[in-house]
C-alpha cells in the first residue's frame, strides 16, 4: 500500500503529464484549425488542410484533450461530485479516442486494401456517421 507521500507524488506526476498532454492535444487541434484556412508560412503556405486524415487526427486529439482534462483534477475525494465528473471525462475521452482510432483503421482499410469504390468523397459522406458512432458510443459508456 502506498504512503500518503507516494500518493501525493503520483497525483502530481499525473497532473503534470496530463497538462503537457492537454497542451499537445490542443496544439494539434489549433494547428489543424488554422491550417484549414491556409494560414501557415512554411512549405504548405496557402494550402488548406482539408483532408480527412487531418480531420481524424483532430478528433483523436479532441478526445485525448477531454481525457487529460479529467486528469487535471488530481485525486478528488471518492464520494465527491468532482470525482464523478472526472470519471465521466476520463471514460468519455478514452472511449472516444479508442473509437476514433478504430475509424482511422477502418478508413485506411477501405482506402488502401478494399476494391470498393471508396475515395475521399465517399469518406467525407460518412463523416457524420463516424461522429455519431464515436461520440455516441463514448457517451453511452461514460454514463
Amino acid at each position: 500500500m502506498a504512503t500518503e507521500q507516494q500518493e501525493h507524488s503520483l497525483t502530481v506526476l499525473s497532473v503534470v503529464t496530463s497538462a503537457l498532454s492537454f497542451v499537445a492535444a490542443l496544439s494539434t487541434v489549433i494547428t489543424v484549425y488554422l491550417g484549414s484556412f491556409g494560414l501557415f508560412p512554411g512549405v504548405l503556405r496557402g494550402v488548406k488542410v482539408q483532408k480527412i486524415s487531418f480531420h481524424l487526427i483532430c478528433m483523436v486529439s479532441i478526445s485525448d484533450a477531454i481525457r487529460t482534462f479529467g486528469n487535471l483534477f488530481g485525486s478528488p475525494a471518492t464520494d465527491s461530485s468532482l470525482c464523478g465528473f472526472q470519471a465521466f471525462l476520463k471514460i468519455f475521452g478514452g472511449v472516444a479516442s479508442f473509437a476514433w482510432i478504430t475509424v482511422i483503421t477502418f478508413v485506411m482499410y477501405k482506402l488502401l486494401l478494399e476494391n470498393d469504390k471508396w475515395d475521399r468523397i465517399t469518406v467525407q459522406k460518412h463523416k457524420r456517421v463516424f461522429h455519431g458512432i464515436c461520440w455516441g458510443f463514448a457517451a453511452i459508456n461514460a454514463l
